[in-house]
């Protein structure tokens, strides 16, 4: 979905988003799943943030681009080693080269699902022959996604990206992991569940349809599911379920 929240709102619950990302399980994911496949010799990371991932990921490969709109993180970007940054949105980017490996973890929720198709084959397209594009999306399991589906059932999460990929009889490989939001405060967890129903699931016509609606009953219950989350000795627990879903292109 195409974010509805602000730059300075989105600044806002990353200080508390980017305590408790699945940075690591991509990595590792990344590492022991997918370098041993291909080349390494050009490397793309669309939607960068500050580079957690770029910068563990940038040394196997002799090129490394990194591609950020947010210019704060751009900024971040260009003070790791031997590293090109673009400081634009993917689909401004004209790309003249090909990648063996290319990342877009996290961002299509800042993409109009309208808009998917036509993002997922840019970066295909950019894929060397034997190369990997992998991206982190929600999946269609668990909790989070039945929360998500009760204010949107038209919520297509992965299976948008399934269905490209088999549209254009593109090879994918699917894993969906476990990852954990754990925080020592209601209102933190209040704000991540808060957060990942708006971005992950909603348009910003069902937005601003809700704000006119008044937004205040939303609130409430996202505070009820955010108490839900309560673990004991004051820990609350949001367990979401990414899927790793990876385009091939063939030799």
């Amino acid at each position: 979905m195409a974010t509805i929240h602000t730059a300075e709102e989105y600044a806002n619950i990353y200080k508390i988003l980017q305590k408790h990302d699945n940075s690591k399980q991509i990595i590792d994911h990344i590492t022991k799943e997918i370098l041993s496949t291909i080349n390494c010799n050009r490397f793309l990371d669309i939607g960068a943030g500050e580079g957690k991932i770029t910068k563990k990921i940038s040394p196997h490969f002799n090129n490394t681009l990194a591609i950020e709109p947010n210019p704060t993180y751009a900024s971040l970007l260009k003070s790791i080693n031997d590293l090109s940054v673009i400081n634009q949105t993917f689909q401004e980017v004209k790309l003249s080269e090909q990648y063996n490996f290319i990342l877009c973890s996290h961002v299509l929720y800042h993409v109009d699902e309208k808009d998917w198709e036509d993002f997922a084959l840019k970066a295909h397209t950019a894929l060397a022959p034997g190369g990997v594009l992998m991206f982190v999306v929600p999946s269609n399991k668990g909790e989070h996604y039945e929360k998500c589906i009760s204010y949107n059932p038209q919520y297509k999460c992965y299976k948008l990206l399934k269905a490209i990929a088999n549209k254009h009889k593109i090879n994918y490989k699917l894993e969906i992991t476990d990852a954990f939001y754990n925080t020592t405060t209601l209102d933190e967890m209040y704000q991540i569940c808060r957060f990942s129903i708006l971005e992950d699931s909603f348009t910003y016509e069902m937005y601003q349809g809700l704000l006119q609606k008044g937004i205040e009953p939303f609130n409430v219950d996202v505070m009820d599911y955010a108490k839900r989350k309560y673990v004991g000795d004051n820990h609350y627990s949001l367990i979401i379920h990414p899927a790793f879903i990876s385009f091939h292109k063939p030799l």
